[in-house]
């Protein structure tokens, strides 16, 4: 699983093609808790 540290390291750069992983990543962090 990607870790929260991951998560908040990749969506601090500006958008780019793993932008889309990103909020999939962010909606299954969502639906999981």
């Amino acid at each position: 699983m990607v870790s929260d540290s991951d998560v908040r390291g990749a969506t601090h750069y500006s958008p780019s093609p793993s932008s889309p992983m990103i909020l999939v990543v962010v909606l299954v962090s969502t639906q999981a808790s």
